[in-house]
């Protein structure tokens, strides 16, 4: 790798070695009498990372599940909110849906054509999702989430090149129950839901689950008095489970979101102090802690999204047949002021929309688990249709463009188990893919200004294949003790760049790949109270597709998704849950990871670089830059106590959230004003909870230390804002307070 600091190989050099001292302390006899035997032994927790139900710690890959009892203790009501539990998982947030994404590990999407897929895949209940914003969503009745870290090119495969984000919402139960759930915060957010359960029929049985929210805005419009970033959302989802014999069983599921917003409203961050722009901004100050705009244009936001889904389950035997059938539909429609003043300086006014439908099939065989040799076969087909319009007036003229682009992909795919002994066992798996990406875009555009004045009617499709391999060895160093160590390839499908400025064919962007080394630890100590996790993880990314901007003649030019070159990511991972007492849990990750460009000569430049005169030819070397939204090391800590009180009919459960992270670079271009430091966030709660675990009533603090930080950062185009930076400031940017109150029968 290029350009690594001597104190970066420093930490590298010392990482294997946290490793070998963790498999040192398992084998030295720290195990020494079984989980089971403990009284206070932690509870198995059950994942699906290998598309089988299996115990967390017996699967060789690195993967945190978060349970509803831990996503409560956080106050996560959405998948923005996981970000917090989870070190190795990062988000990137844009002005829309369409323009966030998360990262794993430092790698996640850095491209937002309409043409290419992202590089985390969100998953919900087996069912991929097709677009980045389809990851952002309320957390409605949730088992647990499971971040599988790193690329999962075998047995998820679809967008999964960099890791996986799996939902798992709650099954129907025979037995009749539900919740009420009621929550509000001084910040001016009110959330409610309710959930109902039991059975219908003989061997059928329901679950309907609503929720609703509804949030102030609190970036401050001087321009109108309004509040920016107020948001309304509201979701329901039903569930339907027959067991129409002892060996075969359907699940029906079926759910919708919509959510009306006036987000993400960004703020100037800094801008060239020119006095006459200062004034027209004025009361408005920039600055990192800026809160409030001073803007004339419309900011609005819908996005709805719904879809149906129907799982077959069949016994034969001692084999199982899995069968996942889903027809998925998102549509969001957004308004923007982009100039960010309180005049029209170039009269750049953007109303764009996406709609996409997507249909999925999955077809998955397990053998027997108990066998010398059991594997998982399956078959995947997905097919999707993304149409987007965008309708934007510029510097007194207009431009409009459509664009519909199809995409068709195929998939085989195994993965299989072979016990060498009682304590080894090899595993070997492959998928092989084919991708079929076609589009059609006309656009017309006519703004004399700077002479661009044309209409086109384009239509182009490219196809790829790819064998994704992994290889993998686990040795189980005693019963509560497994190291492996283990390679894997990872996918991401081919694309286009597609701009509302583009004029001709232009190059497919080939398909990105990955190779992945980690060598892991799972192991339970001391009496089954301590799980003890580690990953030491190596990835190199080739043909990585990343979006840069092309300067132009007049001062615009367009974005572009290229294949830019190569990068890696290595680092290790630790995560620990531990019943310290009989009342007291602990849970922590820490990641330390180098996620680096090794390659990029022609790289963008940003706009203040530019105009700063520090890009004289429009572009530079990026080789040994950081990826855009990755620290160097991050750490959460979640602290949970109880109190028991005999002479009463409710215990007392004190918590404690904290993170912590490193700087973090928002721009590939690398400037250095697209930096938000290092900052670490400590969240308090107390919560009162009935012996019959029928109520519950939890006082939270967020971001109690009131600490300052913002999502994201860039850089805006010298002809609105000279030398201008905006940012995403988050509703927990200062200390906030809030009540839960739930009941439960």
């Amino acid at each position: 790798m290029k350009s690594i600091s001597s104190e970066a190989n420093m930490r590298q050099a010392m990482l294997p070695r946290s490793l070998c001292l963790a498999v040192a302390l398992s084998s030295l006899g720290y195990t020494s009498v079984s989980a089971a035997q403990s009284r206070l032994a932690l509870e198995e927790i059950v994942v699906t990372a290998t598309r089988r139900a299996a115990s967390l710690q017996d699967v060789s890959v690195a993967v945190t599940a978060i349970p509803e009892s831990m996503l409560q203790q956080a106050g996560a009501v959405s998948t923005e909110d996981i970000v917090a539990l989870v070190p190795s998982l990062s988000m990137q947030k844009g002005a829309n849906p369409r323009s966030s994404s998360f990262n794993v590990r430092g790698i996640g999407t850095q491209s937002y054509s309409t043409a290419v897929e992202p590089s985390i895949s969100t998953v919900v209940d087996g069912v991929v999702m097709g677009r980045s914003g389809q990851s952002f969503m309320q957390l409605l009745d949730v088992e647990r989430v499971e971040v599988l870290r790193g690329p999962q090119g075998t047995l998820f495969g679809k967008n999964a090149s960099g890791g996986v984000v799996h939902i798992i919402s709650k099954d129907p139960s025979e037995d009749s129950g539900g919740e009420v759930m009621m929550a509000a915060s001084e910040s001016g957010g009110y959330r409610s839901g309710a959930t109902l359960t039991g059975g219908l029929a003989d061997d059928l049985a329901g679950r309907l689950t609503v929720f609703g929210s509804h949030q102030d805005g609190w970036i401050y419009n001087e321009f109108d008095g309004s509040e920016r970033n107020e948001n309304d959302d509201w979701s329901v989802r039903g569930k339907l489970l027959w067991d129409l014999t002892d060996e075969l069983s359907l699940k029906w599921s079926s759910d919708y979101y919509q959510k009306d917003c006036d987000c993400s409203q960004p703020t100037i961050r800094s801008v060239e102090p020119i006095p006459s722009l200062l004034t027209e901004l004025s009361p408005v100050n920039p600055g990192e802690e800026n809160t409030a705009v001073n803007n004339n244009g419309d900011l609005s936001l819908n996005v709805k999204s719904y879809g149906h889904a129907l799982q077959l389950d069949w016994q034969l035997g001692e084999y199982e047949l899995t069968s996942i059938t889903a027809q998925r539909k998102w549509q969001e429609l957004y308004n923007e002021d982009v100039d960010q003043r309180p005049i029209s300086v170039v009269g750049y006014d953007q109303l764009a929309s996406i709609d996409q439908d997507q249909f999925t099939q999955e077809f998955r065989l397990a053998s027997p688990q108990d066998s010398m040799i059991n594997y998982v076969v399956g078959a995947f087909y997905f097919k999707q249709s993304v149409n987007r319009t965008v309708d934007r007036s510029l510097l007194g003229g207009h431009q409009y463009g459509d664009f519909t682009v199809d995409t068709e992909n195929y998939a085989v795919f195994g993965e299989s188990t072979l016990s060498l002994n009682d304590s080894l066992r090899l595993i070997i798996g492959g998928r092989y893919t084919a991708d079929d990406v076609s589009y059609v875009h006309t656009a017309s555009v006519n703004i004399p200004a700077i002479g661009q004045m044309f209409g086109v009617n384009l239509a182009d499709q490219t196809n790829a294949e790819d064998l994704s391999g992994k290889l993998a060895l686990e040795w189980d160093l005693d019963s509560d003790s497994l190291v492996y160590l283990s390679y894997a390839q990872g996918y991401k499908g081919p694309g286009f760049s597609l701009n509302v400025s583009t004029q001709a064919l232009t190059p497919a962007i080939e398909a990105e790949t990955s190779d992945a080394f980690e060598l892991g630890l799972k192991s339970n100590l001391w009496d089954g109270r301590l799980a003890f996790n580690a990953a030491l993880f190596h990835t190199a990314f080739k043909g990585w597709q990343t979006e840069s901007f092309v300067p132009a003649d007049g001062g615009l030019g367009q974005f572009q998704t290229t294949n830019a070159g190569a990068v890696s990511t290595r680092g290790l991972e630790l995560d620990v849950t531990a019943q310290l007492t009989e009342n007291l849990r602990a849970f922590s990750g820490l990641t330390l990871v180098d996620a680096k460009i090794d390659d990029f000569k022609r790289g963008p430049c940003s706009f203040g670089q530019t105009y700063r005169g520090e890009c004289p030819t429009g572009e530079q070397d990026l080789s040994g830059g950081v990826l855009p939204g990755s620290s160097d090391w991050k750490l959460n800590l979640m602290l949970s106590y109880k109190i028991p009180t005999e002479s009463l009919p409710f215990d007392w459960t004190l918590a404690a959230n904290i993170t912590a992270q490193d700087d973090v670079q928002y721009s590939v271009t690398q400037d250095p004003n697209t930096v938000q430091g290092a900052y670490e966030l400590l969240d308090l709660s107390l919560g009162l909870n009935d012996k019959a675990d029928q109520y519950s009533t939890t006082l939270s603090i967020k971001n109690v230390l009131d600490k300052h930080y913002v999502q994201g950062i860039g850089s805006v185009s010298s002809l609105m804002l000279p030398n201008g930076y905006v940012q995403q400031v988050p509703v927990n940017h200062q200390r906030t307070v809030a009540i839960d109150l739930r009941y439960r029968w």
